[in-house]
């Protein structure tokens, strides 16, 4: 059942529970919460145990009120939670958005179907759920711009980490190429931080549409 535990997590990123926190100075009770995000006050209760849910699980932290008053508990972020905030630079909203999805959920439900059946040898796990590739559905459901921000957000907080700790791996490079960068997120990183290294991204054609012009890519 831990599927349930991810779209518990879709749900505080769909609500926008850690954005609700960090505007009240990281440190948000539950009535502060539910007015933030638009909870309606019927479902106050719900969000209590979503919250409690969720602070199990480690995304965030609380600080009890007396006698374990809910009204008086105030939830604050952990590191995976910090990494949830929208405007951050390195957000990881939309990746969970892209992950914790119906598609990729019914997907998994596939894998009994995938191991066995000769049909689905040569087919991923996605093409066997729904009979076409993810890029395909992305076109089909209009969905690529959520699916290309989902691949920007993780590729910056992982550019950020290999550039801040892994600098050395670059030393004595002068040009690189992305092969299937989308919208460049990776070259960019690289370039302003090493600004000599000539950068390329090569991808499909819409793969690319709408990519923002980037100094030195």
């Amino acid at each position: 059942m831990a599927y349930v535990k991810s779209a518990m997590l879709r749900a505080a990123v769909d609500l926008r529970v850690p954005d609700a926190i960090h505007h009240r100075g990281g440190a948000a009770t539950l009535s502060d919460i539910a007015a933030e995000v638009g909870i309606q006050p019927a479902k106050v209760s719900h969000l209590h145990r979503l919250m409690r849910a969720l602070t199990i699980l480690g995304i965030f932290s609380v600080d009890q009120g007396p006698h374990d008053d809910a009204t008086n508990m105030h939830y604050k972020f952990t590191p995976p939670s910090r990494l949830l905030v929208g405007d951050s630079s390195c957000t990881q909203s939309p990746i969970v958005r892209v992950l914790v999805d119906p598609l990729s959920l019914t997907a998994l439900c596939s894998i009994g179907e995938w191991f066995t059946d000769e049909r689905a040898s040569a087919l991923t796990l996605f093409e066997v759920a729904h009979g076409c590739t993810r890029e395909e559905m992305t076109a089909k459901k209009g969905t690529r711009g959520m699916f290309n921000a989902g691949m920007v957000s993780d590729n910056r907080l992982l550019m950020e980490t290999i550039i801040r700790d892994h600098c050395n791996i670059f030393e004595g490079v002068t040009s690189l190429v992305d092969a299937s960068g989308a919208h460049g997120a990776t070259a960019e990183a690289i370039a302003k931080a090493f600004p000599h290294i000539n950068c390329t991204v090569l991808d499909l054609p819409h793969a690319i549409a709408g990519a923002p012009a980037i100094s030195n890519v």
